[in-house]
């Protein structure tokens, strides 16, 4: 099956103001598009993405992952004003027509501590309930290469595996300049590769990384030969809303 989608993610956008909408020429024609969870509920945009868009819509980081990496850890009253929350920003995803979220619920640390794990289980086992009743999947996000405490795919694929959920799988923060493709890091992907639906291509152009077809290719090769449909988005770090305009222009000459 391979690359299903392939189009570009605004994760890194910085919050519009209140009337503002998105100045990108071309961006909604994509095939997918992905926004910031923060941008929902801005009415200029939810009016212009109604209006204009053809792409799929994903919104990343559905709630402040400060917010969501402690959520596990609230209780009573709190907790249940979290997931409301939570749940309510999803309902405003799905009335755009999105199909999918992401939240950061920190995975790399249930790897760590059993507790975080089983709390986290549990919180997503009531998110995951909700979001099936109205057709949205949530992806939890993974970087990779991984920093810190460095674990093995199998390990990665047992301990998502166990949150036996429907509907949830992992997006994969792939820094391009940073991830070598070896046999070692392949057999990683392949262990996690019956749980990935987005992988986003993540560089810094304004650091002076580039992003041709050449650096691309062999991430293009590996998922393409994938049995399960994935998702690839172009997630460019910046600062300049000049340079996700030249990325966007250069889009084209990637697939």
């Amino acid at each position: 099956m391979g690359i299903d989608r392939f189009g570009m993610s605004l994760a890194d956008r910085r919050m519009p103001a209140l009337e503002e909408t998105v100045d990108l020429p071309g961006l909604f024609d994509l095939e997918v598009v992905e926004l910031p969870g923060v941008w929902l509920g801005r009415l200029a945009l939810t009016t212009q993405l109604r209006r204009e868009h053809k792409a799929q819509i994903y919104f990343s980081r559905l709630l402040d992952a400060g917010l969501t990496r402690q959520a596990p850890e609230l209780e009573g009253k709190l907790c249940y004003d979290f997931q409301a929350r939570f749940l309510e920003q999803a309902l405003l995803a799905r009335d755009l027509g999105a199909e999918r979220i992401e939240a950061d619920f920190d995975f790399a640390r249930m790897l760590l501590d059993k507790d975080y794990f089983k709390k986290s289980s549990r919180l997503l086992r009531v998110l995951s309930g909700g979001l099936s009743g109205i057709g949205l999947k949530l992806g939890l996000p993974l970087r990779l290469p991984q920093t810190g405490d460095v674990r093995s795919g199998d390990e990665l694929s047992r301990v998502f595996g166990d949150l036996l959920l429907p509907g949830l799988d992992l997006v994969l923060d792939l820094h391009i300049h940073e991830f070598v493709f070896t046999d070692k890091t392949v057999e990683l992907l392949n262990a996690l590769k019956y749980h990935i639906s987005v992988i986003r291509v993540v560089y810094e152009p304004e650091l002076g990384n580039v992003l041709n077809r050449a650096v691309l290719q062999p991430l293009l090769d590996y998922a393409g030969s994938l049995l399960l449909p994935v998702t690839v988005l172009i997630t460019p770090v910046h600062a300049q809303d000049e340079t996700l305009s030249v990325q966007l222009n250069q889009l084209k000459d990637l697939r």
